[in-house]
């Protein structure tokens, strides 16, 4: 047993050493003697010729295999074609190897790396070995390189046909993706010609992508047949979005060029057609042509912006040239949709691309895209008839800020005609060389808006014409602080030609204005406006505060500026003649807002320093205003004249005027709290305020005068009455004056009364005054709806004491203790229409008292004279002259249609009594009265006075016939 166990140890061992020598043996022998064997059997093989570079070397086991090293394939033309492998080996049979002959079983080329130099003319030997029907060959990590398109990651059978046609399949990794193969290529036919049939299916990352090709392969390698694919994800194989597609057509490839043309696709479910040319030689390109009814740009445009620009490992640009009818983008649809640019990996090159936007805005641009920003900067048109509706889908689509277009005023950027060079940069888009017109108006300049938070926005621009009416507030929806602008910050720098505002033009008009953080800052705003030069500065804070606010008015012509203010507020237009200048300043914030402000116009100087509540809507001001000469300034108001007074009243005389009041108001209210007026020799104070609530203004307050002439109107003028004066206000003022004289009556002092207008009627009501040291009241009325206009007076006054004479009268009354009363009624259009028409009744009665015009003690006298010739030539003078005093004077008048009747005149005295009839013509001024005079003497002769003519001036003739027979009875 022992022996046994030794035999079959040693046995074992001398096997094992067996072992070892055939495998370590063959690496010690040299095998370079079958080079020439294996080159001849490789080329035969192959159909190419072969040579062995590097050594050989012989493995047995597992199995006897044959590896040369540094393997070349050469081509009938080198210059075309070069095949290189890393190692050949040759599975053989080991004892026809040891007779010294190579019988293969199996050949397999380990890196081959096949180049093929596609793009100049050549021949490829297309023409394949008998000895491949036999075996298969096998290629390991091979790589295969046309032009500069490279295949790598190639495991593949090579199997020869009983026909002469060649199959290869295998696995192949193209631009980063796996794929498997099958292929087939026929024998060449007499023309040098074979068939190719080709399918790919991708793998792993690729899965779901197919591919095949049907057609032939001339000899100078020009492909010719029909191509199809589909998959998944087109992102996987072009610059695209990743979307299903499937496509099918014609290819050709020719000296360089592949061509897939006539395409039949479909694209995300989308019918389209299209055509794919790829160039290797000059330089490597691909150029893709698609057209389709309808595209959605929204999963487009991100792809080709972040698309890896290269095939096959090979860095090229794309072109594109596409084309639809219709458009997805930012939730708008775009119409008859056309763009032709070039993918680079560091830029898109946009030649032309063209839409129809939604609101039927033709837009077409063409410039350059830097992918790595990303930056454009190119060239832009943009025909928008319908802007609107244009810059809504632009903010939907977050191309503008959110909430901008609801911002703009209404009638602004209807349609526009523009051209500009675009350069968006860092989040910034800058519209340079901006031309054309924006609502019709021609426009120049500059745009640019810069993306954060906030927004800025720059402006630059010059038009030739801007309404600027839709860019105010209308007044309810006015508010202070004003409520958020654009919602971004701004530069403005404006210059328009000619602007429009409420109707009128500015001409001219330049402003220089930014926003920041929501402060507003005017450096500057200058125009035209009917003659006038304007300007203004200013800062306004987010808070509503002001500061540095400046205005100023200049013009030659201020008539021209009345235009600028509405009809209610016209106020004087004979002073807006010749030049004017206006300097104000204001600061502070919302609700203390100061400032100061000088006009100078006609002459005159107003100063006003107000303080605002803008919030509540309130202020407050100190006013002064001063003027060389108040008559001049009241006749160049026109305000009399406007109304039918042809000339300033006498009683305002020569001097100068000066106005200082305290006003407040708000809420449509006026309030002059308190001022004071100088106006030549009328001086008057008080407080006022004027109601704009309502529909008619309402004037209301107290005024009070020192003294005051009031002339007597003239009875004999036809001017018209200033009835205008009593409509389109109402008032209700509280007067009181010191003195006032009216004609050449006896002065009125401390006299107060109620003065009320309203709806075109005027009163005077509670009239109350001191009279000679007596009492006067009373109340007036003129109502102007009526036609004609009607006036009544009334007038009482009691323990009056006269003192003088009132005119130069033939009669007169002295004085006296009276007491008298007054109704008058009167309708006209005029003064002579109201004397005219003048009805009422007056009473007088006076006691104590002084007639001058007559005397009747020496009337007396002269009765009492027993020589008759003496006593009439006495009694003549006494009726031409002289004084009487009088116990009682009692006379009551009727007026009608202006004349007095004397209905009762009689005086008493202790010279004898006097009864007056007759009438007095007040709108003729014309006097007709006889007195009746009877001395106190027993059984007196009625001697009388009669007065005819004009009032001022009557013919005097005494009746002394009774006197003459009565003393001729003495006589007898």
């Amino acid at each position: 047993m022992k022996r046994r166990g030794a035999a079959l140890a040693g046995f074992a061992g001398f096997a094992a050493l067996l072992l070892l020598a055939a495998w370590q043996a063959p690496c010690w022998l040299d095998w370079t003697h079958y080079r020439g064997a294996i080159e001849a059997f490789a080329t035969a093989t192959l159909g190419q010729p072969v040579t062995i570079r590097g050594p050989i070397a012989l493995v047995l086991l597992p199995q006897p295999v044959l590896t040369a090293s540094q393997v070349d394939v050469a081509a009938l033309v080198p210059a075309d074609l070069s095949f290189h492998a890393e190692a050949l080996r040759l599975r053989v049979a080991l004892l026809p190897l040891l007779g010294g002959r190579v019988d293969a079983r199996e050949l397999v080329l380990r890196g081959p790396d096949l180049r093929i130099p596609w793009g100049e003319p050549g021949q490829l030997p297309l023409r394949t070995s008998a000895s491949l029907t036999s075996f298969a060959a096998r290629i390991e990590d091979g790589r295969l390189t046309i032009g500069q398109l490279a295949l790598t990651a190639v495991d593949a059978t090579l199997t020869g046909l009983d026909t002469g046609a060649l199959a290869a399949s295998g696995q192949v990794q193209f631009d980063g993706l796996g794929w498997r193969f099958a292929t087939r290529l026929t024998s060449a036919g007499g023309d040098g010609a074979a068939g190719l049939d080709v399918t790919l299916e991708g793998q792993g990352a690729a899965k779901g992508l197919r591919g095949s090709f049907t057609g032939q392969l001339a000899q100078d390698g020009t492909l010719i047949g029909t191509v199809a694919g589909s998959g998944p994800d087109l992102a996987r194989v072009l610059p695209a979005p990743p979307v299903a597609f499937r496509a099918e057509g014609r290819l050709t490839a020719s000296h360089g060029i592949v061509a897939a043309h006539d395409l039949a696709l479909d694209v995300g479910g989308a019918p389209a057609r299209g055509a794919l040319t790829l160039r290797t030689a000059p330089a490597p390109r691909l150029d893709i042509a698609l057209t389709a009814a309808r595209l959605d740009l929204d999963h487009w445009l991100p792809a080709l912006a972040g698309a890896r620009i290269g095939i096959g490992g090979v860095d090229m640009p794309i072109g594109f040239d596409v084309s639809a009818e219709a458009a997805q983008l930012g939730g708008g649809t775009l119409e008859r949709v056309r763009a032709s640019f070039d993918l680079g990996t560091r830029d898109v090159r946009v030649r032309e691309a063209r839409a129809v936007l939604p609101g039927n805005g033709s837009f077409r641009i063409s410039g350059r895209f830097e992918r790595d920003g990303p930056r454009f900067e190119g060239d832009a048109l943009l025909d928008a008839p319908v802007l609107r509706s244009t810059l809504g889908w632009m903010e939907a689509a977050a191309l503008l800020p959110v909430g901008w277009l609801a911002r703009l005023p209404d009638g602004v950027a209807q349609r526009a005609e523009l051209s500009a060079h675009v350069r968006v940069d860092a989040g910034e888009i800058a519209l340079r060389r901006l031309a054309g017109t924006l609502d019709d108006a021609p426009l120049s300049g500059v745009v640019s808006l810069k993306r954060g938070e906030p927004p800025v926005l720059t402006v630059d621009l010059t038009l030739d014409r801007l309404a600027l009416d839709p860019f105010l507030p209308a007044p309810a929806d006015f508010a202070w602080p004003p409520r958020a602008g654009l919602g971004l910050d701004a530069e403005l720098l404006l210059n328009v030609r000619q602007a429009t505002l409420t109707g009128k033009r500015v001409d001219w008009l330049s402003a220089d204005a930014g926003i920041e953080a929501g402060n507003v800052r005017l450096r500057r705003l200058e125009g035209a406006v009917l003659g006038a030069r304007v300007m203004a500065s200013g800062s306004l804070a987010s808070d509503g505060a002001l500061s540095g606010g400046q205005v100023s008015v200049a013009t030659e012509d201020a008539a021209r500026l009345l235009d600028l203010f509405p009809g209610s507020w016209r106020v004087a237009p004979g002073l807006w003649h010749g030049p004017a200048t206006l300097n104000a300043t204001f600061a502070g914030p919302p609700g203390a807002l100061s400032g100061e402000a000088q006009l100078a116009l006609a002459d005159g100087h107003l100063e006003v320093s107000p303080t605002i509540d803008l919030p509540a809507g309130t202020w407050r001001a100190a006013v002064a205003l001063r003027h060389p000469g108040a008559r001049r300034l009241i006749g160049a108001a026109g305000l009399l004249k406007q109304e039918g007074l042809r000339s300033v009243p006498g009683w305002i005389g020569d001097g100068s005027l000066s106005l200082v009041a305290h006003a407040s108001g708000g809420q449509g209210r006026i309030a002059v709290d308190t001022f004071d007026l100088s106006a030549a020799s009328l001086r008057a104070s008080g407080s006022v305020g004027i109601d704009l609530r309502r529909d008619t203004p309402r004037l209301t307050g107290q005024v009070g005068l020192d003294a005051v002439t009031v002339p007597l109107p003239d009875g004999g003028s036809n001017a018209p009455l200033p009835l205008g004066l009593l409509h389109g206000w109402e008032g209700d003022l509280q007067l009181s004056a010191e003195q006032i004289a009216i004609g050449d009556a006896p002065a009125l002092h401390r006299a107060t009364g109620r003065l009320v207008v309203s709806d075109g009627r005027l009163r005077v009501d509670g009239l109350s005054a001191q009279l000679g040291g007596g009492k006067l009241s009373g109340n007036l009325g003129f109502d102007a709806t009526v036609a004609p206009p009607s006036l009544v007076i009334e007038a009482e006054a009691s323990d009056s004491t006269i003192t003088g004479p009132l005119d130069d009268a033939p009669v007169e009354l002295e004085s006296g203790r009276a007491n008298a009363s007054l109704r008058l009624a009167a309708a006209g259009y005029s003064p002579a229409a109201l004397l005219a028409t003048l009805n009422g009744r007056a009473t007088l009665s006076v006691r104590d008292g002084l007639v001058s015009g007559f005397d009747l003690f020496r009337l007396k006298q002269a009765v009492e004279k027993a020589e008759p010739n003496a006593g009439q030539t006495a009694a003549e003078e006494a009726l031409r002259s002289g004084v009487t005093p009088f116990d009682r004077l009692e006379l009551d008048a009727s007026i009608a249609h202006g004349d007095a009747v004397l209905d009762t005149a009689t005086l008493s005295g202790p010279a004898g009594t006097a009864q007056a009839t007759g009438t007095l013509g007040v709108p003729s001024q014309t006097l007709d009265m006889r007195i009746a005079l009877h001395p106190a003497v027993p059984s007196p002769p009625e001697i009388a006075l009669h007065l005819a003519g004009p009032i001022g001036h009557p013919s005097r003739t005494s009746e002394l016939a009774e006197l003459a027979r009565w003393m001729a009875s003495l006589v007898r």
